[in-house]
């Protein structure tokens, strides 16, 4: 199962970049300055933070879903961070570092699995989550602070019983070939694999 692990938008903190600790506060967001590395995992950019860069706390809305699930909690924001990062078939070193919750939501935001892992085995959780076909993504949590890490979509469809699933090789890097025009994949491992999105 080929999958995506997407980080946060920066649109909804772009304009606390720069403000005065005061103004944060009055936002109830708190500036620090990385003095260790892991320490401050960021969610924009989904790696930990280098020493010395500054990074705000801020409370996220991570599940938006008007179900009981609603939830948001604190994450860390790199100031300045200006683009999402998107992992495809790869776990980001802050997620491989840390113990994982992993929450799996159908299309309506209701939890419908869940599992604790050690970061390093964090992809066989995910394959085995987004096998299930009620499955239409998963949020991934630091499970000792509770907070949320990432999303993670698949990249194709969900398997139905008694099909044969195809897709890309794991570790092809050109996930959008189709829609860029290509009848094939011509990634850099050359894997041949037309593109079932």
């Amino acid at each position: 199962m080929d999958y995506k692990i997407i980080g946060l938008s920066p649109e909804p903190f772009l304009a606390l970049y720069g403000l005065t600790d005061a103004a944060l506060a009055e936002r109830n967001v708190k500036r620090f300055r990385a003095d260790s590395r892991p320490g401050y995992p960021e969610r924009v950019e989904i790696r930990d933070a280098e020493v010395g860069e500054t990074v705000l706390l801020v409370n996220f809305l991570h599940q938006p879903g008007q179900t009981p699930y609603r939830a948001s909690h604190a994450v860390f924001v790199r100031e300045g961070a200006e683009r999402a990062a998107t992992y495809l078939n790869e776990i980001p070193e802050s997620l491989k570092l840390r113990p994982l919750s992993v929450r799996a939501f159908d299309a309506g935001h209701w939890m419908v699995d869940a599992d604790l892992c050690d970061g390093r085995h964090l992809d066989g959780v995910l394959q085995r989550l987004l096998g299930n076909e009620k499955v239409d993504y998963l949020q991934v949590h630091f499970a000792k602070q509770g907070c949320y890490a990432a999303r993670v979509e698949r990249l194709s469809p969900a398997p139905r019983p008694g099909s044969v699933a195809v897709g890309f090789a794991r570790g092809c890097a050109r996930v959008l070939t189709e829609l860029d025009g290509y009848d094939v994949c011509d990634c850099s491992i050359q894997c041949n694999v037309k593109p079932s999105l």
